[in-house]
């Protein structure tokens, strides 16, 4: 069975090898070790969204690009996030970039206009007994998590811990523990989530 992991692994090593990188120019580009790149692109790990962004950065992907392909791609309208001259950015609700992972039921959101920095400010539908990942990963290279229920129930598990989070809820972290989300609830929970590399 191909995995959300898998699907996405196996598209960046596609990626990485259409530029001509080795694992170790990619390591070298990103800051992550040649071990991790190489679990990332097996399936093996899970990367942080900002692990994930310096990749996609490196290989000239959107991180839309690392998740959908096809029928599944939803693009931004070409209007786009507005960006005044005094460098505020509006992203209105129709014009958020999304991206669906494609073997799943999960709906992430940006909440910003793009991408960059070390942080990730995210927009997460989880539907009922649906989860973010399978079994419990760590960012690569630690960071902070911090995600607000927004609706639902849903239980975080966090290096071995179980807390169960209802609406209004909010529960921080050191991203290089292995964690994961379940929806435990009988509705889409909505989670809003900020990730930061250190």
């Amino acid at each position: 069975m191909t995995t959300t992991l898998s699907l996405l692994g196996n598209k960046l090593r596609k990626r990485r090898k259409e530029l001509d990188l080795t694992i170790a120019d990619l390591a070298n580009m990103t800051g992550y070790s040649v071990g991790h790149i190489s679990q990332i692109e097996r399936g093996v790990s899970a990367p942080s969204m900002t692990g994930l962004q310096a990749i996609a950065r490196c290989l000239n992907l959107s991180l839309q690009d690392c998740f959908i392909s096809g029928a599944q791609r939803q693009t931004v309208p070409a209007a786009g996030p507005t960006v005044p001259s005094m460098g505020l950015a509006v992203v209105h609700a129709d014009q958020r970039i999304r991206y669906f992972a494609p073997s799943c039921e999960i709906a992430s959101e940006l909440l910003t206009p793009q991408t960059k920095g070390n942080y990730a400010f995210v927009w997460v539908r989880l539907p009922a007994g649906g989860e973010d990942r399978p079994v419990a990963t760590s960012h690569w290279g630690g960071g902070e998590e911090c995600s607000l229920i927004v609706q639902g129930t849903v239980q975080a598990w966090v290096n071995g811990e179980s807390v169960v989070l209802n609406a209004g809820d909010s529960i921080w972290f050191n991203a290089a523990q292995e964690h994961r989300y379940v929806n435990v609830g009988t509705t889409d929970a909505l989670i809003v989530q900020l990730d930061v590399a250190c």
